[in-house]
């Protein structure tokens, strides 16, 4: 028995805790016992704490370890290659009616799948003799504005026997009343919206593409929408830079105060691209910058500073995972839409592009970096983006801007954690 080299040993005060990123587990000891199982005296312990300390992982084996890995890749890989489920984003349409400043659409065709495209993505699904179950994320462009044919499709998908779950990517515009109800009879897992800032600051950043303002659409629309009982997920997206980054507080605690009591849930995200000179210099690349920003927020609403467990895996990396293009497209990442050269496929077409397609599943696997699997947060990371550290391995780049916020950061967040939840009791 010895401590666990997944053991964080943090000291505030007079106060001693010791955080373990296998089991996610946090817990507060004397500062005695903590230098014990630091310094590996685990004779020293008690019966019954060495019992806890067993159950958390703080004091383990390797065997144990080795257990709680091979359980956490096998749920990874069962995911990845599960026959039983197939796993879509859509885009209907690449068309828009926003014209958002840090879109990485740079250009946005007037195309809406038609209904040649429908039929061979019917026929496409059921190729897959063993799929059950059927997760469609709709993207776009915006998916709204082509809802006739998501709804036709939805119809003969339930028709099939399929159990479909659908979850929308809208910027909320369209979100009228019909299309409400429509959502409220139909499964759906989660509907995300995105509000950058206040009425000036939204209506700058994500402005109708007829220079009109979205802020009050979208609003009155989710009013709207919370007037009766939602059974799905409102996700409400916050992308955050260095130009709207301080009216995140204010804008956190007015929606949450707006929409109090409701199935909301924020998502404070960071705009980065590949291309800087698509930010406008604008964009939070650096992982420092990121981290600093939560830690500044913590009273904020949205901001997580406990991290969590990562189990499964992007559709990128899943054999039955993919994107599909408006014209039948075949991709394994939203961010490749449109780009003719990270094509896997098409949905017209038996030919696969098998290097692109296994550099995805395999050529950037956190599962056979040696740095990866020496990280003391793989448990907590899984590895981060495929399609950043596909990039980052073709241009030589550290992947280390790929890893978990918390990486380096870890005191700071867990102390920070630990002042949060004092202060709530």
């Amino acid at each position: 028995m010895k401590s666990s080299k997944y053991n964080f040993y943090l000291k505030n005060n007079n106060n001693s805790y010791i955080y373990n990123s296998l089991s996610n587990s946090l817990i507060e000891v004397e500062n005695d016992l903590s230098l014990a199982i630091k310094n590996n005296n685990i004779n020293k312990l008690e019966k019954e704490e060495l019992k806890l300390l067993q159950e958390l992982l703080i004091v383990s084996d390797n065997a144990d370890e080795e257990n709680v890995l091979n359980s956490l890749r096998l749920k990874n890989l069962i995911t990845r290659f599960d026959d039983n489920i197939l796993n879509l984003t859509i885009a209907p349409t690449s068309s828009c009616n926003f014209d958002c400043t840090y879109c990485y659409e740079d250009d946005r065709p007037n195309v809406f799948m038609n209904k040649n495209t429908e039929l061979k993505l019917i026929e496409f699904i059921e190729k897959h003799k063993n799929v059950k179950k059927i997760y469609i994320t709709w993207f776009g462009g915006e998916p709204l504005l082509n809802f006739k044919f998501i709804k036709r499709f939805v119809n003969i998908i339930n028709e099939k026997g399929y159990i479909l779950t659908n979850s929308f990517i809208t910027n909320g515009y369209l979100l009228n009343k019909k299309t409400l109800d429509w959502l409220a009879q139909n499964r759906i897992s989660y509907l995300q919206i995105t509000i950058d800032g206040f009425e000036n600051t939204h209506n700058l950043r994500r402005p109708h593409i007829n220079n009109k303002g979205s802020y009050k659409r979208i609003i009155d629309n989710l009013d709207n929408l919370f007037k009766s009982d939602v059974n799905y997920k409102v996700i409400l997206r916050i992308n955050i830079d260095s130009s709207n980054e301080q009216e995140y507080p204010d804008l956190a605690n007015y929606l949450t105060e707006r929409y109090k009591d409701k199935n909301l849930f924020l998502s404070p995200s960071f705009v980065a691209s590949l291309d800087s000179n698509q930010c406008n210099n604008n964009c939070l690349f650096v992982r420092e910058d990121k981290a600093l920003f939560k830690l500044n927020n913590i009273s904020s609403k949205g901001i997580s500073l406990y991290p969590t467990l990562k189990s499964g895996d992007c559709i990128a990396r899943q054999k039955n995972g993919y994107v599909i293009g408006v014209n039948g497209e075949l991709y394994k990442c939203y961010e490749d839409i449109g780009k003719k050269e990270k094509e896997i496929g098409n949905i017209f077409e038996k030919e696969i592009n098998e290097p692109l397609l296994t550099e995805y599943l395999i050529g950037a696997d956190q599962l056979f970096d040696k740095e990866c699997i020496d990280c003391k947060l793989l448990p907590i990371c899984n590895g981060g983006c495929p399609y950043v550290r596909i990039n980052n391995n073709k241009t030589g780049s550290s992947n280390n801007e790929n890893c978990v916020i918390f990486k380096d950061f870890e005191k700071e967040f867990i102390l920070a954690h630990i002042k949060t939840k004092k202060t709530d009791k």
